[in-house]
């Protein structure tokens, strides 16, 4: 092994540590949209405003409303910053992806290079 080869051979577990940090950084990220989401939903389900009820007369409908519109809005503003976050990070994961193939890529060019150089030794 040539010491470039012996380098990457070092350095290729730190990039790969790199890139499933930054992935699994990412997969939370969508975890967290995904959440958020179905919170957003939940808020869009089925609600009664039975008029025969007391709690409706006394205008608890409204303020429940009221609320829901706000918890919503926080949830849509929260899902807008968490999706903004994702597209950034997406690049941070492109690009440790693509150094760490570059570098698997390099080290099989070296190894293939020391494996002809020692053949070539061989047959002296």
């Amino acid at each position: 092994m040539t010491s470039h080869s012996e380098q990457l051979t070092k350095v290729l577990p730190m990039l790969e540590v790199a890139y499933q940090s930054k992935h699994m950084k990412l997969a939370a990220i969508a975890r967290r949209i995904a959440t958020l989401k179905a919170q957003v939903a939940q808020l869009d389900g089925p609600r009664g405003g039975d008029l025969a009820q007391p709690s409706t007369r006394a205008g608890a409908d409204v303020l429940w409303e009221t609320w829901v519109m706000g918890r919503k809005t926080v949830l849509q503003r929260d899902i807008a910053l968490a999706s903004r976050d994702l597209e950034n990070h997406r690049a941070d994961v492109a690009q440790a992806f693509a150094k760490l193939e570059v570098a698997r890529r390099l080290q099989q060019k070296l190894q293939a290079e020391d494996a002809k150089a020692a053949e070539r030794r061989i047959s002296w």
